[in-house]
């Protein structure tokens, strides 16, 4: 998932925001652990995007509020994961 940050807004509540957005889980601002930023494009000196990690639950899903050029959203486990990462897809 990614997102733009609205001007003024702090960096969390907006990833929070576009995380609830775009999956429909709803987690605290608090819970994000900052991974740091990448360059996606080097060149582009104001061009980062700050990645997080959080632990969700489906407890704390709720519906995806539907976007244009978004297709269906798909869940995976670690395992799911590591075997997609192993297998060049991700």
């Amino acid at each position: 998932m990614k997102g733009h940050v609205e001007p003024e807004e702090d960096i969390r509540v907006a990833a929070v925001r576009e995380l609830r957005e775009e999956s429909g889980f709803s987690v605290k601002p608090e819970q994000l652990v900052d991974l740091g930023t990448v360059a996606s494009e080097p060149g582009v000196i104001q061009g980062r995007i700050r990645l997080y990690e959080v632990e969700v639950s489906n407890l704390d899903h709720g519906d995806v509020e539907g976007e244009l050029g978004h297709g269906a959203v798909a869940f995976f486990d670690w395992k799911e994961i590591k075997d997609l990462i192993g297998q060049g897809e991700l």
